[in-house]
């Protein structure tokens, strides 16, 4: 079994790092951030969730709104990442995996 450590790189990619996903529409001055108030630009940030609550619950990803909307198991209008290609499966295994082990900043 993988620590949380080994996911690190995977997960920032994932959230902050790629453009292309989360965190190019949640931070500040963008729509996504605007609209919801979650700014993924920080692990602070993202812990903190949106104007709605908390998005990661640490240690469940099927109660993690994130996870759940990620995967597409929300009822929403809009798909996320809203306007560009779908996390791909192992990414949002990997976001999984790091909510299951605890969410750490690590």
């Amino acid at each position: 079994r993988s620590t949380p450590k080994t996911h690190r790189r995977q997960r920032q990619m994932c959230i902050r790092d790629r453009q292309e996903h989360c965190a190019g529409c949640h931070v500040a001055g963008e729509k996504g951030a605007e609209s919801s108030g979650l700014l993924m630009d920080s692990y602070e940030s993202l812990m903190k969730g949106s104007r709605f609550g908390r998005v990661i619950e640490p240690g469940s990803a099927a109660t993690s709104s994130l996870h759940i909307i990620i995967s597409g198991k929300a009822r929403l209008t809009v798909s996320m990442p809203h306007g560009t290609e779908p996390l791909s499966d192992e990414q949002i295994e990997t976001i999984r995996v790091w909510i299951e082990e605890g969410a750490l900043e690590n």
